[in-house]
C-alpha cells in the first residue's frame, strides 16, 4: 500500500519515475524468454511525438528496434543486428564471422542471421489499433545448423487510440 501512495504522490508532483514496463491505456507489451536471446519483449504503443502507432523490440532491457507500424513485415537492419550481437553474450563469438560476411557480401544474409516481426491482421483506425505479432528469428545458421531458428507467436494487441 505504501508503494502505491508513493507512485500516486510522485505522479501528482510530476516526478519522473522509471517504469520497468511501458504499459498504459495506449500500450501493449508481450515478453517471452527465447533460447539464446533470453527475455525478449514486443511493445506496440501510440507514439506521442509522431502520432503514429509504433512497435518496439526490447532484448535484455535494451531497445534494439523501434519503428512506426506501417508495414506487416519488419526486420532488423544490419546495424540493429550488430547491436544485438553486442547485447547478447551467446552471440558475441559470431561477431568476427558476421563482420567478415559483411565485408565480402556488404550485408548480413537473412538465412544466416535475422530477426523479423510479422504483424498479422493489422488494422489501424482513428479509434484503435489491433493485430497479432509473431517473431521470426534466425540465429547464426551455417551449413544447415543453427544456434536457434523459429517463429514464435507473441500475442495479439487491441489498443484504443
Amino acid at each position: 500500500m505504501r508503494f502505491g501512495i508513493v507512485v500516486v504522490f510522485a505522479a501528482l508532483c510530476g516526478l519522473a519515475m522509471a517504469r520497468p514496463e511501458r504499459v498504459g491505456e495506449h500500450d501493449w507489451r508481450s515478453c517471452h524468454n527465447f533460447p539464446v536471446l533470453n527475455e525478449t519483449c514486443i511493445e506496440v504503443f501510440l507514439n506521442e511525438q509522431s502520432l503514429n502507432v509504433s512497435i518496439r523490440l526490447i532484448v535484455n532491457n535494451h531497445t534494439v528496434f523501434e519503428e512506426d507500424l506501417s508495414a506487416t513485415h519488419l526486420c532488423l537492419d544490419d546495424t540493429e543486428l550488430i547491436k544485438l550481437i553486442e547485447l547478447v553474450p551467446a552471440l558475441a563469438p559470431y561477431k568476427k564471422l558476421i563482420d567478415e560476411i559483411v565485408k565480402v557480401r556488404k550485408f548480413i544474409p537473412a538465412e544466416v542471421f535475422s530477426v523479423c516481426l510479422d504483424v498479422e491482421d493489422l488494422e489501424i483506425t482513428k479509434k484503435f489499433a489491433k493485430g497479432c505479432v509473431d517473431m521470426d528469428i534466425v540465429l547464426m545458421c551455417w551449413e544447415k545448423k543453427c544456434l536457434w531458428k523459429g517463429t514464435e507467436p507473441m500475442g495479439c494487441f487491441n489498443i484504443p487510440l
